[in-house]
């Protein structure tokens, strides 16, 4: 008997009610990770609104917008028809955060003159900042 998931391995323990708990623990995290999700997106797309829209338009509403997408997304049974849209994604990706270095070394550059100086972090801490 081959198991490939935590409910196989909880059911071979556990029996069928290892199972169910284990699959129910599983959506409870899932469900929690997606409702960060969705407010974390809701957060920057309202940053991103004028002030004025922001005191009208609510977190939630902006996360109940993008929901539909992420719904359908989640009803795909194979994700290979998708590659071309990540690839391209991760490409823009790359050329954003091109720009963005471009842009800080631009100021940078500029600011050299008044003798600006920038707060630099220590290597010892990078691991804390990329695991974040």
């Amino acid at each position: 008997h081959k198991t490939t998931t935590y409910a196989d391995v909880a059911e071979r323990a556990l029996g069928k009610y290892g199972r169910m708990l284990v699959e129910v623990l599983v959506h409870i995290v899932q469900l929690g990770v997606c409702a960060v999700y969705f407010d974390f997106f809701g957060e920057n797309m309202r940053a991103l609104l004028p002030r004025k829209e922001r005191e009208h338009i609510g977190v939630r509403l902006l996360a109940l917008c993008i929901f539909p997408v992420y719904g359908s997304l989640a009803l795909l049974k194979s994700v290979k028809g998708l590659a071309k849209f990540a690839a391209l994604a991760n490409a823009l990706i790359f050329l954003a955060i091109g720009i963005v270095l471009f842009s800080a070394a631009a100021a940078m550059r500029q600011d050299a003159s008044t003798s600006r100086q920038y707060a630099v972090a220590k290597p010892a801490t990078l691991p804390l900042f990329f695991g974040t």
